[in-house]
């Protein structure tokens, strides 16, 4: 039963996107990403019992109370959404199944799996993912494109969080496989054209050369060196500041939501709009027409406040802030997410969730002796 535990967590990085192949059992709607979470779940808990989910959540010290104060709050929000049922489906797909990951992670890390193992998963996968996306680039002679995902930001949200991470292997530990997929991750967002997952990994890094004493002060002078040329330059100047006061159809899209949806919250402080239910309340304060009510209002901040509530926003700022406060901990996916968060939304969708709380397992249950002693966090 151990071993097959084992392939099923290694299996998981590949399953992510199988949350695209829905299907009902009976009236409830479902996903094969689902049914492989709740197979991982339920033979956990035939391995270990009450015991093993007792010791995940001694394990989960300093973490499990953030963890505890998001999930309710999320389940107040998705019981107070004026599309309940919805709501609470979601919860169940974005908070609860991924955060019981998280405690099957507790356990299983450096027991079941090795963390080289689950690392060679993570990376192949952003890198099987980047090559659909290369090679229909190429066959649709250059279109932005979308891999497997039904829009093109999902692929670039897919896998710049795990080409982060990445990164941070390699930096600890000259992992390749990780710079591999750092690389393979910058490729993806490049193809599917997304500016937000280029920023953002660009941004990571710098951070990641930053924290590295030996290149520190070079890092910072090619930095000035690189601002003051860029800033000399019309012709790199004017697009770099357009693209930065998202003067574009699609920064004036998301300007224009950010502003009714700040109107909306101003009017609903606590409750948001609910779990799944901002749709709903969101169509009165549109005031623009031509565009669409999107599902969420794509900056992290206005995501989790109107999905659930003020409670659930301080709830996942206070975990966000235990993350940072991890001695030795990966902080450079948690700052991929935040950058990308700032013009899309990195969290609320199954696999982007499930991909949250594993590399917050990562984070946790890593051992700080493994770091590289160069490295300043």
């Amino acid at each position: 039963m151990k071993n097959v535990l084992r392939w099923l967590l290694l299996a998981l990085p590949w399953l992510l996107p199988a949350y695209l192949l829905r299907f009902k059992l009976g009236p409830v709607p479902t996903t094969v990403l689902e049914i492989g979470v709740l197979v991982i779940l339920g033979v956990f808990t035939a391995i270990y019992g009450f015991k093993g989910w007792l010791e995940a959540w001694q394990k989960a010290k300093g973490i499990r109370y953030p963890l505890v104060a998001f999930g309710v709050a999320s389940l107040a929000a998705a019981l107070w959404s004026p599309v309940m049922i919805q709501g609470l489906g979601l919860w169940r797909a974005y908070v609860l199944e991924p955060v019981l990951v998280f405690f099957v992670f507790a356990v299983t890390i450096g027991r079941e799996v090795k963390r080289e193992d689950l690392d060679a998963s993570i990376f192949g996968s952003v890198i099987a993912l980047a090559m659909w996306g290369v090679i229909e680039f190429v066959l649709t002679g250059g279109q932005r494109v979308d891999g497997p995902y039904p829009y093109f930001n999902a692929l670039a949200l897919a896998v710049v969080p795990f080409g982060a991470y990445g990164l941070t292997r390699f930096i600890q530990s000259r992992t390749w496989l990780g710079l591999g997929a750092f690389g393979a991750a910058l490729m993806a967002s490049l193809v599917a054209k997304s500016d937000g997952g280029l920023i953002a990994l660009l941004a990571v890094l710098w951070f990641g050369l930053i924290a590295q004493k030996k290149l520190r002060w070079f890092v910072v002078g090619m930095t000035i060196v690189g601002m003051v040329v860029g800033l000399s330059v019309p012709q790199i100047r004017e697009p770099v500041l357009k693209e930065l006061r998202l003067e574009n159809w699609s920064g004036y899209v998301r300007k224009k939501m950010w502003q009714d949806t700040w109107a909306m919250l101003k009017d609903h402080p606590i409750k948001g709009a609910g779990m799944a239910g901002y749709p709903t309340v969101f169509k009165p304060y549109q005031t623009t027409t031509g565009i669409e009510v999107f599902q969420y209002p794509h900056t992290i901040i206005f995501n989790f406040w109107a999905e659930t509530g003020l409670l659930g926003l301080i709830a996942f700022a206070w975990l966000v802030i235990e993350w940072l406060r991890k001695r030795g901990a990966l902080l450079l996916p948690l700052v991929a997410i935040l950058i990308h968060g700032l013009v899309d939304v990195p969290y609320f969708k199954n696999d982007l969730a499930i991909a949250f709380y594993l590399l917050l397992a990562l984070c946790v249950f890593s051992s700080a002796k493994n770091l590289n002693k160069d490295m300043v966090y």
